[in-house]
């Protein structure tokens, strides 16, 4: 293998230096350069102009390597990814502020290397193609009349103006990536000379664009004559061809949507749906799915497909007329951060795959209503395109937000949705939003400032809930006339610490343990955490088990639960009535402590918060609310002051829907 990308490596460690040199040109790459300072690393990146630099973030003599990056992207526009022992949340932060592509915490392992190189090489480059465009549009003369298409020099497509994506007919974001011939020809309208007729879509990458005749025709069939330019470095050094098509933008229409032939009531024949991203934990999807078994029950012959991240939807059983299309999962490690669960993409490779799964999918599957859970726009902006594709092709197209009772800080929800425009969705977008809670409880609508005509197309639809009827389990056969703790984490994300602290305060109680417990871990509890419980579980009063269908039957079960503080962990908890603990997870978020604060307000529930969380004050709470009389929401229940019809409710709203079905295009 030939050496052609090089490597700079700023460490202040000898050994791990060495151990770097020979992993990074083992894996193929050019080592230009070692450095242990900030000076020497600036001094070599001027002498070697690497493509990549490989930085440690604490060097020695109190040298701050993400200052020295920074540097180094300002001068060189160089590709950099971080080397730390210390993984903290706020060194992250500097990092990707600084513009990393990459972040590894020793001790680094080849693989890890490879993958980090990988990527950081690939995100380089498709940055650099972008720029190449912009710097090629900023210098030519074509103004904002004209239909501009930018190639590199594979003649794959790296920028287009919203006037070229409609003259071809598709959108800016289906058209990067893409063989410039192969989205003319796509088009139906590409019109070729006879010195271009010969070539194909797959010759696209290795002929000279410049070099051929093209012309294409308008909406009004009108032909457009391109012109293409040679986009060079200053070294002359060829990177690819500017085309522009020169006419009246006035003219230039994208395709009409196909015209309403019929308008039905919602049922038989309506193709439903229903987008759950799915970062964190099992809520989102247990939501959609009892959402789907109540829209099935009631109108037979509707059909949903569930748009799922979530890496369980294959271990739940599908109501008839219900079939998913799972996305690559992605769990979060940060406010607005997210990475692949399972595949080596980059942060941007994960988002650019699943935004890209989800256009087409809602482009063949063409729904009469499409119900997106909690996300307006999914996971950083991922189901934009799909939703203006929708707006501009499929206007009949019913779109439903469905959110839960609260999100997050109020503050930080209006300064987000106000930065990216999520009001505008909302007054644009969406023709209903579906509120999953009571108002008296929390009312989402005024908590996050919804505008008035945001406001007014709200539904508060009450807490949706599992309505299956509980079925009792080999496990709870086992436990007689005890009393029963039932501890659950939800899907199992960020859940350690309560399991950890519960099993520590059985495992250190001087007193015989007078209570059974059964603690579902979630089906993604670290594999290494689960392990390690298994074993302080053994020769405990402890049923452990990481995964069950529903919650239900041993949430019915229970004489006291003690639970995270998520949507449908509590909402199930609520129902039956229980005692219930709430030690709310607080990671990158504050739902689940405003959910359990106010739930403590209205004596619902007891509080206990995560930093409280100690053996012994664990111990106090659990035999206090056992030895206790006290049924607060057996009294709630029983005067009506929490209600669980939310998923008929949603089926209610979708009876009053008058939906249309489309002529073929």
């Amino acid at each position: 293998m030939v050496a052609t990308e090089k490597v700079l490596i700023v460490e202040d460690d000898s050994i791990v230096q060495l151990h770097l040199r020979m992993i990074v040109q083992e894996l193929g790459y050019s080592v230009c350069g070692m450095a242990s300072t900030e000076q020497e690393a600036l001094t070599s990146a001027v002498e070697t102009v690497p493509d990549l630099v490989l930085m440690d973030i604490h060097l020695s003599a109190n040298g701050d390597g993400i200052e020295v990056a920074r540097k180094l992207r300002v001068q060189h526009d160089t590709a950099v990814v971080f080397l730390t022992a210390y993984a903290d949340e706020e060194t992250v932060g500097r990092a990707q502020a600084a513009g990393a592509l990459g972040y590894l915490v020793k001790p680094i392992s080849k693989p890890q290397l490879r993958a980090a190189l990988s990527t950081a090489f690939n995100e380089q480059r498709r940055r650099r193609r972008a720029q190449e465009g912009e710097h090629a549009l900023a210098g030519s003369q074509s103004g904002g009349r004209d239909a501009i298409i930018v190639a590199d020099d594979r003649g794959m497509i790296s920028f287009i103006n919203p006037i070229a994506a409609a003259l071809v007919g598709c959108t800016q974001h289906q058209a990067l990536d893409r063989s410039v011939l192969e989205v003319l020809q796509a088009s139906g309208k590409l019109q070729q000379s006879p010195s271009s007729r010969g070539e194909t879509a797959a010759k696209a990458a290795s002929c000279a664009l410049a070099d051929l005749d093209l012309a294409i025709l308008d909406a009004n069939g009108r032909r457009l004559e391109a012109r293409t330019e040679t986009l060079s470095d200053t070294d002359g050094t060829r990177r690819g061809t500017i085309i522009v098509f020169k006419g009246d933008p006035t003219r230039v229409q994208p395709a009409q949507p196909r015209t309403t032939t019929e308008r039905r009531p919602f049922g038989v024949g309506t193709r439903v749906a229903i987008f759950s991203h799915d970062t964190l934990g099992l809520g989102h999807l247990q939501r959609s799915l009892n959402i789907s078994r109540a829209l099935t029950a009631r109108f037979p012959g509707v059909s949903i497909l569930l748009l799922t991240g979530s890496p369980a939807v294959h271990r739940y059983a599908l109501p008839q007329g219900v079939d998913y299309i799972k996305l690559p999962a992605v769990r979060k490690v940060g406010s607005e951060r997210y990475q692949a669960r399972s595949l080596g993409l980059s942060d941007a490779g994960i988002l650019k795959l699943r935004s890209n799964i989800l256009l087409r999918s809602l482009q063949d599957y063409d729904p009469h209503v499409l119900l997106v859970d909690h996300a307006p726009v999914g996971m950083k902006g991922e189901l934009r395109p799909a939703l203006e594709w929708l707006r501009d092709n499929r206007p009949t197209c019913i779109k439903m937000l469905g959110l839960r009772d609260v999100l997050d800080d109020p503050e930080g929800v209006v300064a987000s949705w106000q930065e990216h425009g999520i009001y505008d969705v909302l007054r644009e977008i969406y023709q209903h939003i579906l509120i999953y809670g009571q108002a008296d409880v929390f009312d989402p609508a005024v908590a996050y400032r919804f505008p008035p005509e945001v406001r007014s197309k709200v539904v508060y639809c009450n807490y949706v809930v599992d309505l299956d009827p509980p079925a009792e389990g080999a496990e709870l056969a086992r436990h007689g006339s005890r009393p029963l703790v039932v501890v659950t984490v939800g899907g199992g994300d960020g859940g350690e610490p309560l399991i950890g602290a519960y099993l520590d305060m059985l495992s250190s109680s001087s007193a015989p343990i007078g209570y059974d417990t059964i603690l579902l871990t979630g089906p993604f509890l670290d594999r290494d955490a689960l392990a390690r419980f298994r074993e302080q579980a053994s020769g405990l009063p402890v049923t452990l088990l990481d995964f069950v269908p529903s919650t239900s039957p041993y949430l019915e079960r229970a004489d006291l639960v003690i639970c995270t503080g998520g949507y449908n962990t509590v909402v199930q908890t609520l129902r039956f009535g229980k005692k219930a603990l709430l030690v709310p997870r607080v990671m990158h978020r504050k739902e689940q402590l405003i959910r359990a604060t106010r739930l403590a307000e209205l004596g619902l529930v007891t509080l206990l918060p995560p930093g409280d969380v100690t053996p012994e004050h664990l111990r106090a709470c659990v035999e206090a609310a056992l030895a206790s009389p006290s049924q607060p929401l057996v009294e709630a229940r029983a005067a009506d002051r929490v209600r669980f019809d939310g998923a008929a409710r949603v089926a209610e709203v979708c009876a009053q829907l008058m939906v249309s079905d489309s002529a073929a295009d």
